[in-house]
């Protein structure tokens, strides 16, 4: 397996339009595993940067970035409170420990502010994910995409 090397930080505002980027792209190309082509178009509807920006500045979510050696923005996380908010990576990183090093962080974050458990609403793509490392389905559930669409999604909880 190929060394993968990257730096995880706390998002910038400057970020927002590679944030964007990386967000559509998982959405519609991994996405796909588990919806329809209109429905991954759906959720990745009206996607702005502006949308980023107001998240990192009002600092209510800890959002943190991965970037290559070279800079470029290969995934995001975000949390607020014991919730992981949001949970991305680039498609061409997937499987390289990214996404694993990001909710390590989260849980260790998580732990760290007193919570004994993190919630997680999860996209049904992102399910056998998730239960490798021990989250598990508490219900399924509907939910709105921003294109208008409703779609499944999972509620997930892992015990700390």
């Amino acid at each position: 397996m190929e060394k993968c090397e990257y730096t995880i930080r706390e998002a910038k505002p400057d970020d927002a339009e590679a944030i964007m980027g990386v967000h559509r792209r998982a959405i519609l190309e991994l996405g796909i595993a588990a919806y329809t082509r209109a429905e991954v178009e759906s959720w990745a509807a009206k996607l702005r940067p502006e949308g980023y920006v107001k998240i990192i500045a009002e600092r209510d979510e800890y959002f943190e970035v991965a970037v290559d050696v070279d800079g470029a923005l290969i995934g995001f996380c975000s949390t607020r409170e014991n919730e992981i908010m949001a949970l991305y990576v680039d498609p061409d990183w997937v499987r390289r420990g990214v996404a694993t090093a990001f909710v390590t962080r989260a849980e260790e974050r998580i732990a760290a502010a007193g919570h004994e458990s993190v919630i997680v609403r999860a996209a049904l793509s992102g399910l056998p994910f998730y239960a490798a490392r021990g989250y598990v389905v508490e219900k399924k559930a509907e939910w709105e995409t921003r294109g208008g669409l409703v779609v499944q999604n999972a509620n997930l909880r892992k015990t700390l």
